[in-house]
């Protein structure tokens, strides 16, 4: 009975020993745990302050290149201006995007070409000719405003009021399109100076081209309003349509002004536009 007692006394010890060293484990992998936990989330909170610092630090360049004037749109948009945008960005097409008959301007061609002729400069019979008198021009590129298209009939010059009205053109449109909450878009330049040999070569396949056309004097440029070329994901998505009309509505505030005169071409998918500065 006795060793009996004894027996039972050494298990419960065993037992009690084994329930210590269990418990001690326990709390050991719980501290061990509590300590990853602990280093994972410092580790996290020194990122969020890095990233924040950097942020802020972002935000201050920023409103001071804007507050110097060096600069007309916030971070995001200068991670955009950085690009380079020759070939940047996605066109769409639809041939059926449907104008608003308000926007079918209907300014005559003479008028504009008699303007052209005072502001302008002197037609050019070839392509030779004019790489003489480009001089007195401005080369249009491709930029955040506006894509240049592949140009087949005409070279890629303006004088200083076409380019500040094509510029002037873009950047209302991207405004209307950001203050509407929709994607990013550039307008689609698809024809600019012309030289009487591209004119000749041209109504070969285009029968509304013109022989005495406003394209030869520096002073005008046709924007498609079947095309838009997206350069950003953010905000909603926007068909051809409507921004379509959003650009008749921006070259119609300016024409208001008296800064040009537009025709719509109807067979050709663009407006004919055409400075008077």
């Amino acid at each position: 009975m006795r060793k009996l007692k004894y027996i039972i006394y050494i298990v419960f010890i065993l037992l009690l020993v084994t329930g210590c060293h269990t418990s001690s484990n326990f709390e050991k992998q719980l501290r061990e745990k509590e300590k990853i936990e602990r280093r994972m989330r410092e580790r996290a909170e020194k990122r969020a302050r890095k990233e924040a610092k950097k942020r802020e630090k972002e935000e201050r360049k920023a409103a001071k290149k804007k507050k110097k004037g060096k600069a007309e749109w916030t971070t995001e948009e200068i991670d955009i201006e950085s690009r380079t945008w020759d070939m940047a960005g996605t066109t769409f097409m639809d041939n059926h995007a449907a104008v608003r008959s308000q926007f079918h301007f209907k300014d005559r061609n003479s008028t504009s070409v008699e303007m052209a002729k005072k502001i302008g400069i002197e037609p050019c019979d070839t392509r030779e000719e004019a790489e003489k008198k480009v001089k007195k021009l401005n080369y249009i590129e491709s930029n955040r405003y506006y894509l240049v298209d592949k140009l087949t009939h005409s070279i890629p010059y303006l004088g200083d009021g076409a380019k500040k009205l094509l510029e002037d053109i873009g950047k209302g449109f991207q405004k209307k399109l950001r203050k509407l909450g929709f994607r990013e878009h550039r307008i689609i330049v698809t024809s600019v100076l012309r030289t009487r040999e591209d004119i000749a070569r041209l109504q070969k396949v285009n029968g509304n081209a013109v022989k005495n056309s406003a394209h030869m004097y520096g002073t005008t440029f046709d924007l498609s309003y079947s095309r838009f070329n997206r350069i950003s994901l953010e905000g909603d998505m926007v068909d051809n349509t409507t921004m379509a009309n959003i650009l008749g509505e921006v070259i119609g505030d300016l024409r208001d002004k008296g800064r040009c005169c537009v025709i719509f071409e109807r067979n050709q998918h663009c407006f004919h536009v055409m400075s008077t500065e």
